[in-house]
C-alpha cells in the first residue's frame, strides 16, 4: 500500500513539474560572446552582435512566450494545442510572445530578432503583443510572407488590436489563430479580394469590383442615359421659322456690342528626369498597430 501511494505521489509530482516546464515561466538562456545560443545559419558580425546580445534566447519549442504574464496557465496550454495544430497541418511555424519591456527601437525589430535569433523554421509567423510600446506587431518569414500579406493582415491586426485593448489578451491571441488557420484554408491572394473579419477571428474573403467591370457598367449607364436623351429630343416640337423661338412681349434688345480677342501663344522646353529605385526584396515581412 505504502508503494502505490508512493507511486501516486510521483506521478502526481512529474505530472506538476512537466507542467511548470511548459506553462509556468518562460525559460530564458543568457546570451554571451561565449555562447550567443544562435542557429546554425546564423553568423556572428559585429553589425548584428548587439543585437543577438539583447534578445532572449528560448527553447524553439515552447512556441508561447509570455514575458508580460498575461495569460493564465490554462490559456497558455489551450493556445500551444491551437499552434501545435496549426503547425502540423501547415507545415509553417507559430509563435506567440507578450513582452513587458522592449529594449529594441521598435516592436518590428523585437519581432525579428526574436525570430532570426532563435531556432524557429524558416517558414512561419510570429505575434508580438507588446505591453511596453502599446502596440501589437506580426513578423512572416518565407512562404508565408506571400500567404499573410500587409492587405490580409490589417484587418485581422485591427481586430486583434481592439482586443488587447479591452485587456482580453486570450481572445487576441485565439482570435488571431482563428484568422491566420481561414487564411491558409483560402490559399494565395487573389487580385480585387476583399477581407473581413469578425471579432472571434472568422474571416470572409470577398470578391471587389475588377476595373473591367466597372468599365462595363459605365458604358451600359452612359449608353442609358443617351438613350433616354435621344427620346426626348425626339418629342420637341421642330421650329418652322426664327420668330418661333422668340417671344415679342418678353424680349427686349439693349444693347448691341462687339468684343475682339487677341491670342497669345507660349512654348517652354520639356524637361524630364530618371530616378533609380533599387530595392532588394525583404527576407520578411510584417505588419503592426500601435496606439
Amino acid at each position: 500500500m505504502k508503494r502505490v501511494k508512493l507511486v501516486l505521489i510521483i506521478s502526481f509530482l512529474c505530472i506538476v513539474l512537466n507542467c511548470n516546464d511548459v506553462f509556468a515561466g518562460t525559460k530564458v538562456n543568457i546570451r554571451t560572446e561565449g555562447n550567443y545560443y544562435v542557429p546554425s545559419d546564423v553568423v556572428v558580425t559585429e553589425s548584428n552582435k548587439k543585437a543577438i546580445l539583447g534578445t532572449p534566447s528560448v527553447n524553439a519549442e515552447e512556441k508561447i512566450y509570455d514575458f508580460a504574464e498575461i495569460l493564465t496557465d490554462v490559456e497558455e496550454e489551450t493556445l500551444f494545442k491551437n499552434i501545435k495544430h496549426f503547425i502540423s497541418s501547415t507545415n509553417m511555424d507559430y509563435v506567440i510572445v507578450t513582452a513587458k519591456k522592449n529594449n529594441k527601437a521598435s516592436s518590428k525589430d523585437y519581432t525579428k530578432d526574436f525570430y532570426n535569433y532563435n531556432d524557429f523554421s524558416n517558414d512561419g509567423i510570429i505575434l508580438l503583443i507588446d505591453r511596453d510600446k502599446n502596440g501589437i506587431y506580426m513578423s512572416t518569414s518565407g512562404r508565408a510572407v506571400e500567404l499573410f500579406s500587409d492587405e490580409r493582415m490589417e484587418p485581422i491586426l485591427k481586430n486583434v488590436f481592439e482586443l488587447t485593448k479591452k485587456k482580453k489578451f486570450y481572445d487576441a491571441c485565439k482570435s488571431f489563430t482563428t484568422s491566420i488557420s481561414e487564411i491558409v484554408k483560402i490559399g494565395s491572394v487573389k487580385d480585387g479580394e476583399v477581407v473581413k473579419v469578425d471579432e472571434n477571428g472568422n474571416v470572409k474573403v470577398s470578391k471587389d469590383l475588377h476595373i473591367v467591370q466597372v468599365a462595363i457598367f459605365a458604358l451600359l449607364g452612359t449608353g442609358i442615359i443617351i438613350g433616354i436623351l435621344m427620346l426626348r429630343c425626339r418629342m420637341v416640337r421642330k421650329a418652322t421659322s426664327a420668330r418661333d423661338f422668340l417671344n415679342k412681349d418678353t424680349m427686349k434688345i439693349v444693347d448691341i456690342s462687339e468684343m475682339f480677342l487677341g491670342t497669345r501663344t507660349f512654348k517652354a522646353p520639356l524637361t524630364s528626369s530618371v530616378g533609380k529605385n533599387q530595392s532588394t526584396p525583404p527576407k520578411q515581412g510584417g505588419t503592426g498597430i500601435k496606439k
